[in-house]
């Protein structure tokens, strides 16, 4: 269970699992942000569906003297040493 949540069903949001055995959502746990759909549009104006992927990486990052695995944004990765918005949301993963 994701130790940030208590109920059952909201970690397994977190974690990204459908009960299907269907991979895990690669969602980045700093700004949640995920996959979004569209719509391919050829020459001819046809429009076809497709899922637009969030560019997130499993990475290693070292935060207050511990190294701490996350799931994160190319964006957020960028920003983690810029804004203490970001700082507070990696201390908040960091196991205790």
């Amino acid at each position: 269970m994701d130790p940030r949540c208590t109920n059952g069903a909201l970690a397994a949001y977190y974690r990204g699992s459908q009960g299907n055995g269907s991979q895990p959502i690669m969602r980045c746990e700093i700004c949640l942000k995920s996959g979004m759909s569209g719509n391919n549009v050829s020459h001819s104006n046809r429009h076809t569906k497709t899922r637009f992927k969030a560019n997130v990486h499993k990475q290693t990052v070292f935060q207050d003297g511990k190294n701490i695995k996350v799931k994160i944004c190319s964006r957020c990765l960028r920003s983690v040493n810029k804004s203490p918005k970001f700082r507070k949301a990696l201390a908040a993963l960091a196991p205790k």
